[in-house]
């Protein structure tokens, strides 16, 4: 079986990306327009890279973006609140998985 290249591991699954996708702030129409505008799934996938890996945004692989352009898109998310929407919906998923009963709900 022949390993995925370092770059495809950090492709997010159409399942996972369904679950995120939902969590997506709305985009300001006169950025949702802009031809130049990152596609959301690419912008994670890069973002999960830079966060595993720990490289520098402009050390970024060509093939995952633009360093300057995931750097925007992370602030962007994470002003929204983004990625504290995504980790309490993986700890409610863990929860019902689990059977987890919090003394103090998310």
């Amino acid at each position: 079986m022949a390993e995925k290249p370092e770059n495809e591991t950090y492709k997010i699954s159409d399942v996972l990306w369904q679950r995120i996708e939902p969590l997506l702030p709305p985009v300001i129409p006169e950025i949702k327009d802009d031809p130049a505008r990152m596609d959301d799934r690419k912008a994670m996938e890069a973002i999960l890279y830079v966060f595993r890996t720990g490289c520098d945004w402009e050390s970024l692989p060509p093939d995952l973006g633009a360093g300057s352009i995931v750097y925007k898109r992370f602030q962007e998310w994470q002003k929204s609140g983004l990625f504290q929407r995504m980790w309490k919906a993986g700890l409610i998923t863990y929860e019902e998985l689990e059977k987890i009963v919090w003394y103090g709900r998310i």
